[in-house]
């Protein structure tokens, strides 16, 4: 026994070393007959993909509220993770952990694990898993019944207990990882509808219009649209463009992506930004009059078609154009995600090109206009908590004779200082309006005086006298030509 154990320690000596190929048939061997006679099945959900361009996969994503969700019943360790502000914290697995969860009374394993993954030469990073194992004879129950029940029960938890983020886009460093172009921030504006400075008819048909749009997933699939939906939000500045979007929102509960587009290099890492935000989102690109040069201004070429109007290369710093905005907003990549809204604001409504404004791209346009008195009674109510005073009615008349935006009217509505009441602030504004409106009266009275002078002026130009002609007849020639002749003549 012994000849024979040294015998094949030798000979396996050997075949380890001078024949590499058959020591890794002999192992392939080995975990075929490992794995025949192992009854279990293995199946295992990376944090991060390689081929997808978001930071996270979405199915690790699910199953990770999923088990977080049910881990405190069974695992011993258990990871802290803090929610929104204010309420309890999120447990889940730690590193080498397993629990045990039970569908249709088939039980399953779940494992979680981390492995290292090479960036590059010098680089590393630790990746974390989820292994799910199960019986091979459920194996259809798991992977399909079981796997989508953890999936939408993830997708509602995560739904349910996610922190909202404001996004804004950044540019991408070569050796970061994951690679993401978006920074978050807490989503924390407390802006609503009941605290919006807007006359009531337009507050309701905003509230339908996004209520019926978060609720009509069906009816975008049967009409064969993506679930989407543009706002165009227009007027002069300061009449609450940024809070409405706030406001819009904390209604829906979405993820806010603000999107900067002069500092987007090229039309394709446009279309990679947009690829990256999630479901559930409102995407905003504010001031897009002044972003780049989408005013509508096109030149004509020879086929009698149309281009974009170019800026000089040496003014550009942003490739992106008017076709790849519009291609992003409302073309074939717009349908990557569902249950998203798209809001543009500018100042300056007539000059953005219609392509860009057209219902299907943009389905809603909102004006915002100045303060009106419905608007200032909300303003009233929410900085002075007073909804009736002697003084609205002067207030009042004055905003029906000026216009005045509610970001002028809310800053003389707040209290100064300590001994600052309703009233006084009240008085304040009155005193506000009143100077507003006699500064609207004397620039309209310059105006009335400039345009009298200059229609003075060319009413005077037109009865001046006009100089007669000079005669260039051919008796002119006939009494010219000699006489000309005649001086030369003299003076030789």
């Amino acid at each position: 026994m012994g000849s024979m154990v040294a015998t094949l320690m030798f000979v396996g000596t050997m075949v380890h070393r001078y024949s590499p190929s058959f020591r890794q048939l002999v192992q392939r061997y080995i975990q075929k007959l490992e794995s025949s006679c192992d009854p279990y099945i293995q199946i295992t959900f990376d944090e991060r993909s390689c081929e997808a361009l978001s930071e996270y996969s979405n199915t690790y994503i699910a199953i990770k509220h999923y088990l977080e969700a049910n881990s405190s019943r069974t695992a011993k360790k258990l990871k802290a993770d803090s929610i929104k502000e204010g309420q309890a914290l999120l447990l889940g697995m730690d590193d080498d952990e397993e629990i045990i969860d039970e569908f249709q009374g088939v039980k399953v394993w779940w494992n979680c694990n981390s492995k290292v993954v090479q960036l590059s030469q010098s680089v590393h990073d630790k990746q974390r898993r989820y292994t799910l194992s199960f019986h091979r004879r459920y194996g259809d129950l798991i992977t399909k019944s079981y796997m989508q029940h953890v999936l939408n029960e993830g997708i509602a938890i995560s739904l349910k207990n996610r922190q909202r983020k404001l996004y804004t886009n950044k540019k991408q460093m070569i050796y970061a990882y994951p690679p993401t172009k978006w920074a978050p921030v807490d989503f924390k504006h407390p802006a609503t509808f009941d605290t919006l400075a807007l006359k009531p008819e337009i507050k309701k048909d905003i509230i339908d219009d996004l209520i019926t749009f978060s609720k009509a997933k069906d009816y975008y699939t049967k009409v064969g649209k993506p679930w989407k939906r543009g706002y165009l939000l227009y007027g002069p500045p300061g009449t609450g463009k940024s809070t409405l979007i706030a406001a819009m929102a904390n209604l829906l509960q979405y993820d806010v992506y603000d999107l900067e587009l002069t500092s987007v290099a090229t039309n394709t890492e446009l279309k990679k930004l947009l690829l990256e935000t999630s479901e559930k989102s409102i995407i905003v690109i504010e001031d897009i009059d002044c972003s780049l040069d989408l005013t509508g201004e096109r030149t004509k070429v020879k086929n009698g078609g149309m281009m974009e109007k170019k800026e000089p290369k040496k003014l550009r710093t942003s490739q992106v154009t008017l076709s790849g905005i519009l291609n992003a907003i409302d073309g074939i990549w717009s349908s990557c995600a569902g249950e998203r809204i798209v809001v543009l604001t500018t100042n300056y409504v007539k000059k953005l090109d219609p392509a860009l404004i057209r219902r299907g791209r943009m389905d809603k346009h909102i004006e915002l206009s100045y303060c009106s008195f419905e608007a200032f009674k909300v303003l009233a109510k929410n900085y002075l908590d007073v909804e009736s005073h002697e003084l609205f009615g002067r207030i009042e008349v004055l905003l029906e004779d000026i216009s005045i935006s509610p970001a002028d009217v809310a800053e003389n509505l707040i209290p100064k200082s300590s001994e600052d009441d309703g009233e006084s602030c009240l008085i304040r504004l009155i005193s506000a309006l009143e100077d507003a409106k006699e500064r609207a009266a004397k620039k309209e009275q310059n105006l009335k005086a400039r345009n009298e002078m200059m229609m003075k002026k060319k009413a005077e130009e037109s009865s001046t006298p006009v100089a007669a002609k000079p005669d260039y007849s051919i008796r002119y020639y006939l009494n010219y030509v000699p006489d000309r002749i005649g001086q030369w003549c003299w003076r030789k």
